[in-house]
Protein backbone atom coordinates (compact mmCIF):
# COMPACT_ATOMS: atom_id res chain seq x y z
CA UNK A 1 0.00 0.00 0.00
CA UNK A 2 1.38 3.42 -0.97
CA UNK A 3 0.83 6.66 0.90
CA UNK A 4 -0.07 9.95 -0.73
CA UNK A 5 1.76 13.15 0.15
CA UNK A 6 -0.71 13.87 2.95
CA UNK A 7 -0.28 10.40 4.46
CA UNK A 8 -3.55 8.93 3.15
CA UNK A 9 -3.24 5.41 1.81
CA UNK A 10 -3.52 5.14 -1.95
CA UNK A 11 -4.14 1.77 -3.57
CA UNK A 12 -6.81 -0.73 -4.49
CA UNK A 13 -7.75 -1.25 -0.86
CA UNK A 14 -7.97 2.50 -0.23
CA UNK A 15 -11.00 4.67 -0.82
CA UNK A 16 -12.01 5.05 -4.44
CA UNK A 17 -13.58 8.44 -3.79
CA UNK A 18 -12.97 11.55 -1.74
CA UNK A 19 -15.57 14.06 -0.61
CA UNK A 20 -14.81 17.74 -0.16
CA UNK A 21 -17.49 19.64 1.79
CA UNK A 22 -18.02 23.41 2.04
CA UNK A 23 -20.92 25.64 3.13
CA UNK A 24 -23.60 25.84 0.41
CA UNK A 25 -22.90 29.57 0.06
CA UNK A 26 -19.46 28.65 -1.31
CA UNK A 27 -20.74 26.39 -4.11
CA UNK A 28 -19.46 28.56 -6.96
CA UNK A 29 -16.06 28.96 -5.27
CA UNK A 30 -15.87 25.17 -4.89
CA UNK A 31 -16.61 24.60 -8.58
CA UNK A 32 -14.15 27.29 -9.68
CA UNK A 33 -11.43 25.91 -7.39
CA UNK A 34 -11.78 22.38 -8.76
CA UNK A 35 -11.41 23.72 -12.30
CA UNK A 36 -8.45 25.95 -11.36
CA UNK A 37 -6.59 23.15 -9.59
CA UNK A 38 -7.30 20.61 -12.32
CA UNK A 39 -6.06 22.91 -15.07
CA UNK A 40 -2.81 24.01 -13.42
CA UNK A 41 0.10 23.49 -15.76
CA UNK A 42 1.93 20.30 -14.87
CA UNK A 43 5.22 22.13 -15.21
CA UNK A 44 4.42 24.07 -12.03
CA UNK A 45 5.53 22.09 -8.97
CA UNK A 46 2.14 22.59 -7.26
CA UNK A 47 0.32 21.18 -10.28
CA UNK A 48 2.09 17.83 -10.32
CA UNK A 49 0.54 14.63 -9.12
CA UNK A 50 2.55 11.49 -8.52
CA UNK A 51 2.01 7.76 -8.78
CA UNK A 52 4.89 5.33 -8.32
CA UNK A 53 7.68 6.70 -10.45
CA UNK A 54 5.34 8.70 -12.69
CA UNK A 55 5.07 12.47 -12.21
CA UNK A 56 2.26 14.20 -14.04
CA UNK A 57 3.81 17.01 -16.06
CA UNK A 58 1.04 17.58 -18.56
CA UNK A 59 -1.90 19.90 -18.00
CA UNK A 60 -5.04 17.79 -17.46
CA UNK A 61 -8.16 18.42 -19.53
CA UNK A 62 -11.48 19.15 -17.85
CA UNK A 63 -14.58 18.13 -19.78
CA UNK A 64 -18.26 18.13 -18.87
CA UNK A 65 -19.78 14.72 -18.35
CA UNK A 66 -23.38 13.59 -17.93
CA UNK A 67 -24.59 12.72 -14.45
CA UNK A 68 -25.17 8.96 -14.40
CA UNK A 69 -26.36 6.43 -11.80
CA UNK A 70 -22.90 6.09 -10.21
CA UNK A 71 -22.89 9.84 -9.62
CA UNK A 72 -26.40 9.86 -8.12
CA UNK A 73 -25.49 7.05 -5.70
CA UNK A 74 -22.70 9.08 -4.11
CA UNK A 75 -24.83 11.42 -1.98
CA UNK A 76 -28.45 10.30 -1.96
CA UNK A 77 -29.42 13.14 0.39
CA UNK A 78 -27.96 15.78 -1.94
CA UNK A 79 -28.87 16.88 -5.44
CA UNK A 80 -26.19 16.50 -8.16
CA UNK A 81 -25.95 19.73 -10.12
CA UNK A 82 -22.97 19.11 -12.41
CA UNK A 83 -20.18 16.68 -13.18
CA UNK A 84 -16.84 16.96 -14.95
CA UNK A 85 -14.14 14.51 -15.92
CA UNK A 86 -10.49 15.39 -15.37
CA UNK A 87 -8.26 13.53 -17.83
CA UNK A 88 -4.49 13.41 -17.29
CA UNK A 89 -1.89 11.74 -19.47
CA UNK A 90 -4.65 10.71 -21.90
CA UNK A 91 -5.67 7.68 -19.82
CA UNK A 92 -6.08 8.65 -16.17
CA UNK A 93 -9.59 9.88 -15.43
CA UNK A 94 -11.33 11.23 -12.35
CA UNK A 95 -15.00 12.21 -12.34
CA UNK A 96 -15.91 15.10 -10.04
CA UNK A 97 -19.58 15.35 -9.07
CA UNK A 98 -20.85 18.57 -7.55
CA UNK A 99 -23.97 18.46 -5.44
CA UNK A 100 -25.81 20.65 -2.99
CA UNK A 101 -27.86 20.05 0.09
CA UNK A 102 -29.70 22.39 2.36
CA UNK A 103 -26.58 23.66 4.15
CA UNK A 104 -23.61 22.01 2.42
CA UNK A 105 -22.13 21.71 -1.05
CA UNK A 106 -19.83 18.86 -1.99
CA UNK A 107 -17.42 17.84 -4.68
CA UNK A 108 -16.91 14.08 -4.84
CA UNK A 109 -13.76 12.95 -6.65
CA UNK A 110 -14.42 9.47 -8.08
CA UNK A 111 -11.56 7.35 -9.34
CA UNK A 112 -12.02 5.19 -12.42
CA UNK A 113 -12.51 1.43 -12.10
CA UNK A 114 -10.49 -1.35 -13.65
CA UNK A 115 -12.15 -4.03 -15.74
CA UNK A 116 -12.44 -6.14 -12.56
CA UNK A 117 -14.33 -3.36 -10.78
CA UNK A 118 -11.49 -2.39 -8.47
CA UNK A 119 -10.41 1.26 -8.17
CA UNK A 120 -7.67 2.14 -10.63
CA UNK A 121 -4.58 3.05 -8.55
CA UNK A 122 -3.39 5.85 -10.88
CA UNK A 123 -6.86 7.37 -10.94
CA UNK A 124 -7.15 7.10 -7.15
CA UNK A 125 -3.81 8.91 -6.76
CA UNK A 126 -5.03 11.69 -9.06
CA UNK A 127 -8.39 11.92 -7.25
CA UNK A 128 -6.64 12.32 -3.89
CA UNK A 129 -4.25 14.91 -5.34
CA UNK A 130 -7.08 16.96 -6.87
CA UNK A 131 -9.17 16.80 -3.69
CA UNK A 132 -6.24 17.74 -1.44
CA UNK A 133 -5.08 20.61 -3.65
CA UNK A 134 -8.64 21.93 -4.01
CA UNK A 135 -9.07 21.86 -0.24
CA UNK A 136 -5.81 23.79 0.17
CA UNK A 137 -6.99 26.39 -2.37
CA UNK A 138 -10.29 26.84 -0.52
CA UNK A 139 -8.61 27.16 2.87
CA UNK A 140 -6.19 29.72 1.37
CA UNK A 141 -9.13 32.02 0.60
CA UNK A 142 -10.59 31.61 4.09
CA UNK A 143 -13.20 28.92 3.56
CA UNK A 144 -13.80 25.98 5.83
CA UNK A 145 -13.41 22.83 3.76
CA UNK A 146 -13.57 19.26 5.07
CA UNK A 147 -12.03 16.38 3.10
CA UNK A 148 -12.77 12.73 3.81
CA UNK A 149 -12.47 9.42 2.00
CA UNK A 150 -15.65 7.66 0.92
CA UNK A 151 -15.86 3.88 1.01
CA UNK A 152 -19.28 3.34 -0.60
CA UNK A 153 -18.48 4.42 -4.17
Amino acid sequence: MRRGKNGTEVGVAAAAAFELVVPVTATSTLIDSVHDVAQRPGTAAAGRWRFDNVIGIDTPRVVDCPIDERHRHVSPSHRPIAAVSVVAQESVTVDVVFDIGRELATAVFLSARTTTGEPDERSTALALHLASETRAALVAVGLTARLRPLDNC
